[in-house]
């Protein structure tokens, strides 16, 4: 959000508000139903591109993303850029690949509910706007 990064590139994001990961976890200690069992803490909403990220950011908070990146970086440029860059290196993996998390099992075994992917990002903007992080 400070700008450092030119744009954006075609990465996938399947989020889980840190708030709900903790709800989960109280859960499955308070449940008998969770002993030996394992949950995956993802949100309902599909994964969501980088650049679409920015771009709600942009329209819902535009007070604080005047540096917000929205212009999509082509993979094969990605690819290209990653010769001289090394960090780029670690999410060639990851180029156009959407991640998926199934949470109906910590849905249907311990009645967790997750907050949807726009509450979370615009709350996590505010939350770094209050801390004095963003201006």
């Amino acid at each position: 959000m400070d700008g450092s990064v030119p744009g954006c590139p075609a990465l996938y994001i399947h989020s889980a508000d840190v708030r709900d990961v903790a709800a989960l976890h109280i859960l499955a200690m308070k449940s008998p139903a969770a002993a030996g069992e394992r949950f995956i803490a993802a949100g309902d909403d599909a994964a969501l591109l980088i650049g679409d990220i920015g771009k709600l950011i942009k329209e819902k908070r535009e007070q604080h993303a005047k540096k917000v990146p929205t212009i999509s970086i082509p993979s094969f440029v990605v690819r290209v850029l990653s010769i001289f860059d090394s960090s780029l290196k670690q999410i060639l993996p990851d180029l156009g690949h959407a991640a998926v998390g199934a949470n109906e099992k910590s849905k249907s075994v311990l009645g967790w509910k997750t907050r949807t992917a726009e509450e979370s990002i615009l709350d996590t903007v505010d939350g770094l706007v209050k801390l004095g992080v963003l201006p």
